[in-house]
């Protein structure tokens, strides 16, 4: 992990990173939530744990899926205790709960 991801272990900041973020249908919430900060390019964003880099959203895209899907092994989507700082205690389960596709 490098300096900058581990900056990023608060939701809070990285929520912040998304005052540019060009993906209308997407909501940046679930983003940060989902543990990734935006890049600042195109569509990109990055896990603050695992350092995986997802871009080119679709509208049917579920951020926590996805982050399952590419990055199986990260600690964060596993549940591991990686120094995570949520906004409010509740909101990753709030998301997970919502995650209906899986890993798929």
């Amino acid at each position: 992990m490098n300096s900058e991801q581990s900056s990023y272990k608060s939701e809070a900041l990285r929520l912040e990173t998304f005052h540019n973020w060009p993906v209308e249908f997407l909501d940046k919430n679930l983003l940060a939530v989902s543990g990734f900060y935006y890049t600042d390019v195109k569509d990109v964003v990055c896990c603050a744990f695992c350092g995986v880099q997802l871009g080119e959203w679709k509208q049917e895209d579920f951020p926590l899926s996805e982050h399952k899907h590419w990055s199986p092994g990260c600690p964060f989507i596993n549940g591991l205790n990686v120094g995570n700082k949520p906004v409010a205690s509740n909101n990753e389960q709030l998301i997970r709960s919502r995650d209906v596709c899986g890993s798929s």
